[in-house]
């Protein structure tokens, strides 16, 4: 069916690709009575033509995080679906976070997504890790030095037994210093220069 849109409130259009991860915005309230009755549906429509659509919650002047699956984009085109605009609601923030895309390296922080940093860096670039731990399965299909840019503990872990840790499908990928953890139990540890081109196609950590 075609979509309908009340209309659209901001484009965003970029000098470059980006990979977008999640947006944030912040809602504002004219009338507190209508928070708890009301729903907005926001969509988010990108350059490809795709689309993601997101209902936000009664929340006044606090900041929601919407996540997505990471998508490469020029431009992000929000467009109203249903809205309360008779109570006088609006955005009064409103942000994208990602990465610039293919670029030749990345540096990860703590707390943050390892996959939409994968999708932006060029093939044979870097992906820097900070310390901490990395609870998600490490998906890598091109050439890639992967590295723990500390000399503190740098893990990747996957508590779900039945998910490996790491999924290496392509020749030249390299991991320094990481240590890969599985169901909690230390599974195997990555030192200084230890490649996988041999083990591409295939499973580590499963």
């Amino acid at each position: 069916s075609q979509r309908e849109n009340i209309g659209a409130w901001i484009t965003l259009r970029f000098k470059h690709s980006v990979v977008i991860s999640d947006f944030y915005l912040v809602q504002s309230f004219a009338h507190e009575n209508c928070m708890m009755e009301w729903i907005s549906v926001l969509s988010f429509e990108f350059s490809d033509g795709n689309y993601r659509d997101f209902e936000l919650e009664a929340q006044s002047d606090k900041t929601q995080r919407l996540e997505l699956d990471p998508i490469i984009t020029d431009s992000i085109k929000l467009n109203v679906r249903s809205s309360f605009a008779a109570f006088r609601v609006g955005l009064t923030q409103f942000g994208a976070r990602g990465y610039r895309h293919n670029v030749p390296r990345i540096l990860v922080g703590p707390h943050e997504k390892l996959r939409p940093a994968i999708l932006a860096v060029a093939p044979g670039g870097t992906l820097g890790m900070s310390e901490g731990i990395f609870e998600e399965s490490l998906v890598l299909d091109k050439p890639l030095n992967v590295i723990a840019m500390t000399r503190d503990r740098v893990s990747l872990t996957q508590t779900d037994p039945g998910l490996p840790v790491v999924i290496c499908s392509s020749p030249g990928v390299t991991l320094n210093g990481l240590m890969v953890v599985q169901g909690g139990d230390v599974s195997s540890s990555a030192p200084a220069g230890f490649r996988m081109d041999r083990l591409a196609p295939g499973v580590m950590g499963a």
